[in-house]
C-alpha cells in the first residue's frame, strides 16, 4: 500500500535577534492533491525509451558499475535507455530540463532526495513520467513510495510502467517533493555532505 502525505511547511522567524525577518521573504505555495488521487494508476503503455540521469556524488556506490548494470537491464527488456553520469547537482538539473524537452517516455533520477527533487522539478508540468532509482544516502522519497533499494528491482519497477500521482510543493519558485527545510537543518546537512565526501 502506498501512503500519501500532506505536505506541511513550517516557517520560523529566525531573524528576530539580528533585526532581519527572513519569513517576510518567503513565498510558500502548496499544491495538494486529494488523498484519493494518490493511488496506483494504470500502467503507462509501451515504455520504449528512458533518459537516466545518475548523480555521481550521491551515495557510495560505483556509478560506472551502476550504469553498466542498468544498460543491460533496460536492453534485456526492450527499452532504449540513454544513461548519463552527472558530476554535480547543477548538471543534474541541466540534463533534466533538456530531457523534458525531448522525446523520452520516462526521465529517471538516480541518486538521493536532492537528485530526485532536481529531476522532478523539470518533469512537473510536462508529459514525462518520473522514474526513481534510490542511489543516495537516505532515500526518504523512495522509501515513502516503497521503491526497492535493490538496483535491479527498482529498474524493473520503472520498466513495468506502473505509476502513481504524488503531491508537490513550491517555495520561492522552487519545486519540492517530500520536504523543504529552512534554518539550521540545511547548514547541518551541507556540513554532513562535506564530511562524507572528505571521509570517502
Amino acid at each position: 500500500m502506498l501512503l500519501c502525505h500532506l505536505i506541511l511547511v513550517y516557517v520560523k522567524d529566525l531573524g528576530k535577534s539580528s533585526g532581519r525577518r527572513f519569513a517576510a521573504d518567503l513565498n510558500v505555495t502548496i499544491i495538494h492533491l486529494p488523498h484519493n488521487f494518490c493511488k496506483l494508476k494504470p500502467a503507462v503503455s509501451g515504455i520504449s525509451s528512458a533518459k537516466v540521469i545518475i548523480n555521481t556524488r550521491s551515495g557510495m556506490s560505483d556509478k560506472e558499475e551502476v550504469r553498466r548494470r542498468l544498460a543491460k537491464i533496460f536492453e534485456a527488456n526492450g527499452v532504449s535507455a540513454e544513461i548519463t553520469l552527472a558530476e554535480s547537482g547543477v548538471k543534474v538539473a541541466e540534463l533534466a530540463r533538456e530531457a523534458a524537452r525531448g522525446d523520452w517516455t520516462v526521465i529517471v533520477a538516480g541518486g538521493g532526495d536532492g537528485t530526485i527533487n532536481a529531476v522532478a522539478s523539470a518533469v512537473v508540468g510536462s508529459d514525462k513520467v518520473l522514474g526513481v532509482l534510490p542511489l543516495g544516502t537516505l532515500n526518504h522519497f523512495a522509501r515513502d513510495l516503497k521503491i526497492p533499494n535493490d538496483l535491479d528491482l527498482a529498474a524493473r519497477a520503472i520498466i513495468s510502467g506502473q505509476t502513481i500521482s504524488a503531491d508537490v510543493g513550491e517555495v520561492n519558485g522552487r519545486i519540492f517533493l517530500n520536504n523543504s527545510s529552512l534554518g539550521l537543518y540545511p547548514t547541518i546537512r551541507r556540513r554532513f555532505d562535506v564530511a562524507c565526501l572528505l571521509s570517502y
